[in-house]
């Protein structure tokens, strides 16, 4: 069976997507000790360190993954784990798992991160999440706004959502800068807070910027990925600029965001003029988008000059890159004499997969303007 997936456009940029991922690591027919030995080259995978959550201090710690790994098998356990930050693309279990057609197709760091780039290529988009039950992640915006697939291989997930409003991101920037933050629960300050449960087999992809809590509400294997796309960069920007505000670690930041928004920059600078000298109109999501880059752009080159870091790629020449930028915009706007504006459906004919062995669960929003 081929799927497709549709976006719902109305009155302002909305980011929505389904998808199936298939997960060849099935097989292992829930033996998470067979996961073991896919992590690390070396084959040295039980030796792995990594980040675990102890969910009652909401407290990072590292453990050795074959010691995680005797900790989830045991009938009574001292304390809740979870692990949620195991990116493994590269190590060997990465041939097992198939990110999603959708996210593949598109994710920034797919299709505009040069392979000679100076900075290190982000890898977010292939994570083992482990987590026994009782474990919680509070509410949260996924770092750069990020969407993200999660697919439940086996147990089951609970997710809090909550739509990315203007009044529900004050709210919510406000309650992550609060000192009680922590005993305060954010769904009950919002007016609707959905309630979505991600069984075995069944796949969810969250839109850009929704806040979102998650509990495992039985011990659960889940696999998941992040991916910037072009179908909400004001969104993203938002969210980045929401980080800097709340002084996130770089840690907790997506991978060179400003870098690759320099590089989509570049690319999509060639797109506009593409379509100009083609006489085709470019989607409205996309001009939105170039809008939003602009400015910010501008305020980040600005801010060069006082701070010591630069993610500005050699091989762009900022000025110029937000010079020819505005002026396509320009010319834009003026051959479009007023089209566009507002609702309508966008359906994005991407074949997903063929197999039809899980099921589908279909997560749609519209974003408010």
């Amino acid at each position: 069976m081929e799927l497709t997936a549709v976006v719902v456009r109305l009155g302002g940029v909305c980011v929505c997507v389904c998808a199936r991922v298939r997960v060849c690591v099935c097989i292992i027919d829930n033996d998470l000790i067979l996961c073991v030995c896919f992590f690390a080259p070396l084959s040295s995978g039980s030796d792995k360190v990594i980040d675990v959550i102890d969910v009652a201090r909401q407290a990072d710690s590292k453990i050795k993954l074959g010691e995680f790994v005797k900790y989830y098998y045991k009938p009574h356990r001292p304390k809740v784990l979870n692990v949620i930050s195991l990116e493994f693309s590269d190590t060997k279990m990465a041939e097992l798992v198939e990110v999603p057609f959708i996210a593949q197709k598109m994710s920034w760091v797919e299709n505009y991160w040069p392979d000679d780039s100076y900075f290190p290529k982000p890898f977010v988009q292939k994570y083992c999440l482990m987590g026994v039950k009782d474990s919680y992640t509070d509410f949260h915006i996924d770092f750069g706004g990020t969407s993200v697939w999660y697919h439940v291989l086996w147990g089951e997930k609970i997710f809090y959502l909550i739509k990315p409003t203007q009044a529900n991101l004050a709210l919510y920037e406000e309650w992550s800068s609060s000192p009680n933050q922590s005993e305060v629960f954010f769904g009950e300050k919002v007016d609707k807070c959905y309630k979505c449960v991600v069984r075995q087999g069944t796949t969810l992809l969250i839109p850009t910027g929704w806040i979102h809590a998650v509990l495992t509400s039985q011990d659960c294997m889940a696999f998941g990925g992040n991916f910037l796309h072009n179908l909400n960069i004001g969104m993203q920007l938002r969210c980045y600029e929401m980080e800097r505000r709340l002084k996130t670690p770089d840690l907790f930041k997506f991978p060179y965001f400003e870098a690759i928004c320099w590089y989509v920059g570049k690319n999509l600078l060639e797109t506009l003029k593409e379509s100009r000298e083609d006489k085709c109109q470019p989607p409205a999501y996309l001009l939105e988008g170039v809008k939003a880059l602009i400015p910010t752009l501008k305020r980040w080159l600005n801010r060069e000059v006082t701070e010591p870091t630069s993610e500005v790629p050699d091989n762009i020449r900022p000025n110029h890159l937000i010079k020819e930028l505005t002026k396509e915009i320009r010319y834009q706007e003026v051959s479009s004499d007023g089209l566009g504006g507002g609702g309508s459906l966008i359906m994005y004919p991407f074949p997903l997969f063929t197999s039809s062995n899980s099921c589908i669960l279909i997560f749609s929003t519209v974003q408010d303007s």
